[in-house]
């Protein structure tokens, strides 16, 4: 998970839709849409059978592109590039209908059209065994518009959030085994607190098809090091362009450079002390 931070009018600099023009006025339309379900939640404090959010996913969808740019074409969860051969969804980080977490909650139907709520996300990520409506915390849930959300103490990261997700975050770790000068990609990440086991668990970023491709990535980023490090300057520039945010699995691929040249340096150091 790599932190991109939340910011309207970077984001949404070049909305533009055919159906709501401009995104002052997608603005209008969102804010609408969120008065219609919180009349509705009051109206229908217990559904009948058969009655659902009356939810406009139109609203939410039509952001959809702005979001993939922001992203740069890649899943806010594993980072892997879905636009070539799958459509993605607009995921909600906190779910509108419910939460599995608590069967009485009715969701964050108030935060359905709610930017800061809103990110791309591959259906792995967000369907089958991924997030869903899962939204586990270790606070006080927000149940209404009028609840401090800020109480929750969410157990899943945000990518919007830099303490989540930013170069110094330490919520997860990606696995490394080590043979010789050799450093080994695994492609598996590892939650090195509840927070951070609780997104690799639920965002299911483990899973085989998503650490095999994580694995190639760190391989041969860690290959063109090796080819590199053979001067100075040309070490300097390959590592300068590992670090690019726009490439897949970019924290990952982060991950494997530090791991070999950490390693690289220490199996350095102990061959010229070794020598000396």
């Amino acid at each position: 998970m790599l932190y991109r931070k939340f910011d309207c009018d970077l984001i949404y600099k070049s909305f533009m839709h055919r159906k709501y023009g401009s995104f002052d006025n997608w603005r209008e339309a969102a804010q609408l849409g969120t008065q219609e379900l919180t009349e509705w939640k009051k109206a229908h404090i217990v559904p009948r059978k058969g009655e659902s959010l009356p939810v406009d996913s139109d609203i939410y969808c039509a952001l959809k592109e702005c979001l993939k740019r922001y992203f740069l074409e890649k899943c806010a969860y594993c980072e892997s590039e879905f636009d070539a051969v799958a459509w993605g969804d607009v995921e909600h980080y906190r779910p509108k209908r419910g939460v599995t977490e608590d069967l009485n909650h009715p969701g964050y139907y108030w935060l359905t059209y709610c930017e800061s709520n809103l990110m791309p996300s591959c259906q792995k990520c967000n369907q089958g065994k991924g997030k869903r409506n899962h939204f586990p915390i270790s606070g006080l849930r927000a149940a209404q518009p009028e609840h401090d959300i800020r109480l929750e103490k969410p157990l899943l990261l945000n990518p919007y959030e830099e303490c989540d997700c930013g170069s110094d975050a330490c919520h997860v770790s990606y696995v490394f085994e080590y043979s010789g000068w050799e450093v080994l990609a695994t492609g598996r990440v590892e939650g090195l607190t509840d927070r951070g086991k609780e997104s690799v668990k639920l965002y299911d970023l483990n899973r085989k098809s998503l650490v095999r491709r994580r694995r190639r990535n760190q391989v041969q980023a860690m290959k063109a090091l090796r080819l590199a490090a053979v001067t100075p300057p040309a070490l300097a520039a390959e590592w300068m362009m590992l670090f690019s945010e726009d490439q897949e699995h970019a924290s990952a691929v982060r991950a494997a450079c530090k791991a070999w040249i950490t390693h690289y340096k220490k199996q350095l150091d102990d061959a010229t002390a070794r020598g000396g």
